[in-house]
């Protein structure tokens, strides 16, 4: 997603969120900050549709956003495991175990880019027999 690249260009912890609102599936970005003195977790969810920004304590997040499978970033996967996937229940510490099922780091780190051709967009309409010839010959 577009966003949760932008955001962790901006250095922030970011991941997107696969889970469900109240029209069915449904992705989001979430942001964590790192824990307060007293080792609270400050979590922000961020709308992919619109870039609104919203505090998973606000008591208006049932509103949009209902439950929550899983999240990814470009580094790590967590599958949620909790009891109650409610987006209103989750506890959200990535690292705990009891609560998140992490992908393994090596499994992650072993994966490599493809290299292969992905979608084309014709520069001008003139070369597009040209681009697709090309593409063609890729592809065989």
């Amino acid at each position: 997603m577009l966003l949760c690249n932008l955001l962790l260009g901006f250095g922030l912890e970011a991941y997107v969120c696969v889970g469900t609102n109240s029209e069915g599936s449904h992705a989001w970005v979430l942001t964590r900050q790192p824990p307060n003195a007293q080792g609270k977790q400050h979590v922000d969810f961020w709308e992919s549709l619109t870039g609104t920004k919203l505090a998973s304590d606000d008591p208006r997040v049932h509103r949009f956003y209902r439950t929550v499978g899983c999240v990814f970033s470009n580094k790590n996967f967590f599958a949620n495991i909790q009891s109650d996937d409610r987006v209103v229940n989750t506890e959200w510490d990535l690292e705990d175990q009891y609560l998140w099922k992490a992908m393994s780091p090596t499994y992650i780190n072993s994966l490599t880019p493809n290299s292969s051709i992905g979608y084309l967009m014709p520069s001008n309409p003139y070369s597009a027999p040209e681009e697709e010839k090309l593409l063609e010959s890729i592809l065989k």
